[in-house]
């Protein structure tokens, strides 16, 4: 199996909203508190040595 590693430069939740519906079935917030951090602007991943990554 070959993973791929990207930086994010914005995180668009449309583009991942299978795993998050996965994800709050299953009863894991963590995803969902990445959406609500980043729209709310509590954490963009812009500070330095930040960054968000998607494999």
């Amino acid at each position: 199996m070959e993973f791929r590693m990207q930086r994010l430069e914005s995180l668009n939740p449309d583009e991942f909203s299978e795993l998050l519906e996965q994800s709050r079935t299953e009863g894991f917030r963590f995803v969902q508190r990445l959406v609500d951090d980043y729209e709310s602007n509590r954490n963009r991943f812009d500070q330095p040595g930040e960054v968000l990554m998607l494999f």
